[in-house]
């Protein structure tokens, strides 16, 4: 099954505190564009996300699992992530896959 998520404006996304003790949820209650952080470690595969623009989050633009180093990035490209506040900011954030053996 793929999931995607393709052409989207996401912005002015504001703390969720109510999520703070559910898996990833530290990245994700100050996130803007986030895939299966609050799920993990389970599996999430399928995903493609592309076209996205993430502004006025905090913390994260995206995060998502990663995909495998010697093969071609075909489930996240073309993103931007801008003004993203908090004091170490980042437009994407990388976790490994759980779906995918060699990321254990």
């Amino acid at each position: 099954m793929t999931s995607t998520f393709n052409n989207n404006f996401v912005g002015w996304v504001t703390p969720r505190n109510d999520l703070e003790a559910i898996g990833m949820a530290t990245l994700d209650v100050m996130g803007g564009a986030l895939f299966c952080s609050l799920s993990y470690p389970s599996s999430c595969p399928g995903l493609k996300i592309t076209n996205n623009i993430a502004a006025g989050t905090t913390m994260i633009g995206f995060t998502g699992p990663g995909h495998d180093c010697d093969k071609e990035n075909t489930n996240f490209y073309n993103n931007v992530a801008h003004s993203i506040a908090g004091a170490s900011g980042n437009g994407l954030i990388v976790y490994p896959d759980p779906s995918k053996p060699a990321h254990a």
